[in-house]
């Protein structure tokens, strides 16, 4: 199915953006947040944003998982550990 796909483009913005994408993802797994749902809540807060023209929520250090408040890493959990 993958064939020649899983090569890449080449290019190297895609190499770092792919780099600091399993940065984000592997720091929210060693700190047992849900991937998806930490992302849906930071593209929502980027889409609320939007509308004053701000591509990003004003302090994105917010969204970092040392930084969470307690509700925001029980609501973004794993119910249960993946594997």
């Amino acid at each position: 199915m993958g064939r020649k796909n899983y090569y890449g483009n080449g290019a190297i913005w895609s190499g770092r953006l792919t780099a600091a994408l399993f940065t984000i993802l592997q720091t929210l797994l060693r700190n047992d947040i849900h991937p998806k749902r930490w992302l849906r809540a930071y593209f929502e807060a980027c889409a609320h944003n939007s509308p004053y023209g701000e591509p990003a929520p004003d302090n994105s250090d917010d969204f970092l998982p040392w930084n969470l408040s307690e509700s925001q890493k029980a609501e973004w959990q794993y119910e249960v550990r993946p594997p």
